[in-house]
């Protein structure tokens, strides 16, 4: 008979007799539920429909006629012993072999003499065995005959199993099957069938949630089923299983220099790798290490494929996908499974059509029946696998690419895009250095391994030339320095390269007392992460206090520091917005295309820093999504922002370059005496240089809008200080006051010389 085998893990349960530990099967119970677990009995089931039996609830007793079938061919006799039940099974089941009836033989005759000890009488076993004879001839005939093969035969048995049941399982478990008993009500009614516990094991996992409510091994058989209709697509026969992190050692390296046949036996297997490497174990060496780990996959012919940024699809990629309207979700994947092109490598190809069958299925769920969701997501998955699968495989069936990804997984598309390829005949790698940068992919297979240093890397070392290396004094310098400035209200100059802007709203009497204090100084500011929080003034102060214009031009002098800007109506300035003939072609979607705007031959920016450009290109997209200029995706105003985003004077441009977030920033001062306005390209212009980090006051004694009749809606706290007054004489100022200001505008030139 066959030994009953203690499983290592899951998957065990589809090793060939061969590779197994010893002859024998496994008969197991599983009464608690996790998603590996699921995924398991799906897999089994699939296994057990192919080749064995499913039983769901119970197993129907003989009944009448069966019986009189029975007694007519084989009569009423009984002896519980091995000539008898051998000379019965060549007459009942004729079409098993020798060694198969031997080993039925062996297993009936064990659990008879079982029954014996436990004190059933000679009728009792006779009557058993007549069961157990109708059952094997009604029921279990057709795997009877597999028994002995590689393959051995699965039983999967859903529901609360009685002592007889479990008798005619463990007789066809010791002849050579492998069962699986599925518990959703738990562990406890199989000890009324088995009180000492001995037939079988129970699965022991650290997860212990119960099965859930709508869980059926019926609902399974119906995805099955489901999943046959797209059998057109791959040849199921020339699948294999994948077998992800399942014999990893925990030397990552190490193991992704193996050779398929190195990983695992079974041939129905592919094993592959599914990792998450975060921080570094030692900054000195990491790029040097990285580059000789690329080098020695190269060197044993593997395909290294190295990506640092999963830029969603284009208008031209997803044309060629052309996806229609669909009606069921069947049929939009029978559809788009079409689209997937070839890979140049066979096997390649019909794992990906079976992955994609299966992963929107499971999509299909989380959906909830949103089926334009669904299809976004086929979409986006047709148009990376388009793209990119090519470079993973070098055409032959047998050898294992290694896709790296270099960076973070930072939206829920690219973590389905990244877990899609872990289903594949690939090794995938997330490697990222530094700790500070989140990634938001999970997933039950991924093996994940974290060490304490963490590393500014930008991009993986691909190249010698790409290394380079730091003294133990460098390193240990930086270290100090993130010990310094982190968290600890210090800043280095220019630590930060992204922020964003809060508008303070304030008394008018604050104003005067914030203008020249340094950002994080001021209520609100804060360090998100990487990114900081800039409290920025927007105010506009209508009126004259008292009408008393000294102290109103005296007010207005504290505001003129070096960091200060004037900007007024009567100044003529002019916007170069050539670039505008190009803005249809640089905002698809309402978002920038900014590779097409830095390759654009009118693009001005390229001399700045990379994070200042950036950093532009971030504000003029918050623009245009607050839609706060009238017309935005409307008349086609988002054109006109980002042309003059991109037409910004050097002027400008310095004082936004040397920007630091944590210090002083630049100010913008506007003042309009009289009925003249602002321009649009003017409001636009002061919209965006807000959302940068720019303080801005306007001071218009008339109260009139001077500059919102281009807004949506208001971008400033209004203060009314006093009476409005019209046409202020600008030489009412006092000589002092105007020094200053000729020291800072020319525009004032013009206007003194008036006096």
């Amino acid at each position: 008979m066959y030994k009953k085998l203690r499983l290592h893990q899951l998957n065990d349960f589809f090793l060939p007799l061969s590779v197994r530990e010893q002859k024998g099967i496994y008969f197991y119970r599983i009464y608690h539920y996790n998603e590996e677990i699921g995924q398991f009995i799906y897999q089994y089931l699939i296994e057990a429909k192919r080749q064995g039996i499913v039983i769901q609830e119970k197993i129907p007793n003989p009944n009448e006629k069966q019986l009189a079938f029975y007694q007519e061919i084989m009569g009423m006799e009984f002896e519980p012993n091995k000539k008898f039940i051998d000379c019965a099974l060549i007459k009942w089941l004729p079409r098993l072999n020798e060694i198969q009836r031997s080993n039925v033989v062996e297993s009936i005759l064990h659990t008879l003499e079982k029954m014996g000890e436990d004190g059933k009488s000679k009728d009792t076993q006779r009557n058993a065995y007549i069961k157990f004879m109708c059952w094997l001839y009604y029921k279990f005939e057709r795997i009877l005959i597999q028994l002995g093969q590689e393959k051995l035969p699965k039983i999967l048995y859903e529901g609360e199993i009685t002592k007889y049941e479990l008798d005619i399982l463990s007789i066809l478990g010791d002849a050579g099957c492998d069962i699986l008993l599925i518990e959703k009500n738990g562990d406890d009614p199989y000890k009324k069938a088995d009180p000492k516990m001995e037939r079988s094991f129970g699965l022991e996992r650290d997860i212990k949630e119960p099965f859930p409510k709508d869980f059926s091994i019926a609902c399974m058989e119906q995805k099955i089923q489901r999943e046959n209709r797209f059998s057109m697509l791959y040849h199921e026969e020339e699948l294999k299983i994948i077998s992800t992190n399942t014999w990893l050692t925990g030397e990552i390296f190490a193991d992704s220099l193996k050779e398929p046949k190195e990983r695992g036996t079974n041939d129905n297997y592919c094993y592959n790798l599914f990792v998450r490497l975060t921080g570094v174990e030692d900054k000195l060496n990491y790029a040097k290490e990285l580059f000789q780990w690329k080098k020695q996959l190269e060197d044993r012919g593997r395909k290294v494929f190295i990506l640092s940024e999963l830029l969603p699809p284009d208008n031209q990629e997803i044309q060629k996908v052309h996806p229609n309207q669909y009606q069921t979700v069947d049929e939009m994947i029978l559809d788009l499974a079409s689209r997937l092109k070839s890979t140049g490598c066979h096997r390649l190809d019909q794992q990906m059509k079976k992955t994609f069958v299966v992963f929107l299925l499971e999509e299909e769920k989380k959906r909830e029946g949103n089926l334009n969701k669904l299809k976004n997501e086929a979409v986006y998955l047709i148009c990376w696998l388009n793209r990119y699968s090519n470079k993973l495989t070098d055409g032959k069936d047998t050898s294992i690419a290694t896709f790296i990804y270099f960076g973070v997984c930072k939206s829920e598309m690219e973590a389905l895009f990244f877990r899609f390829l872990s289903w594949l005949f690939v090794d995938v790698f997330l490697i990222n250095p530094d700790q500070n940068k989140k990634c938001v992919l999970t997933d039950r297979r991924l093996f994940e391994k974290c060490y304490e240093g963490s590393l500014e890397l930008l991009s993986f070392p691909e190249s010698v030339q790409d290394i380079s290396t730091g003294t133990v004094a460098f390193q240990a310098e930086k270290e100090l320095n993130s010990l310094l400035y982190q968290d600890t209200g210090l800043y280095r100059n220019n630590q930060y390269k992204k922020a964003q802007t809060l508008l303070l709203q304030t008394m008018c009497e604050e104003v005067y007392l914030l203008w020249d204090q340094e950002l994080k100084y001021r209520p609100s500011f804060e360090v998100l992460g990487e990114e900081v929080l800039l409290p920025v003034l927007g105010a506009k102060i209508l009126g004259v206090k008292n009408q008393d214009t000294n102290a109103y031009f005296n007010e207005i002098q504290k505001l003129m520091t070096e960091d200060t800007t004037l900007f007024l109506p009567e100044d003529k300035r002019s916007y170069d917005l050539t670039i505008r003939s190009y803005a249809t072609q640089l905002i698809r979607n309402g978002k920038l295309d900014r590779n097409k705007i830095k390759a654009c031959k009118e693009y001005a920016y390229g001399i700045y820093r990379e994070e200042v450009q950036e950093y532009i290109l971030d504000k003029i997209q918050e623009l245009i999504d607050a839609k706060l200029i009238q017309g935005t995706f409307v008349n086609g105003m988002e054109y006109t922002i980002l042309a003059v985003g991109l037409s910004l004077d050097g002027e400008w441009m310095k004082k936004i370059q040397k920007f630091d977030f944590t210090k002083k920033n630049p100010k913008l001062l506007m003042m309009a005496f009289s009925d003249k306005d602002y321009s649009l390209e003017d409001s636009i212009l002061v919209a965006l240089l807000s959302k940068i980090g720019f303080d801005v006051v306007l001071f218009i004694p008339t109260g009139f809008r001077i500059l919102e009749r281009y807004y949506t809606k208001p971008l400033f706290v209004e203060h009314q200080e006093g009476e409005y007054m019209f046409d202020l004489p600008m030489p009412m100022m006092k000589q002092t006051i105007k020094d200053t200001i000729l020291k800072s505008n020319t525009i004032f030139k013009r206007i003194f010389k008036r006096g």
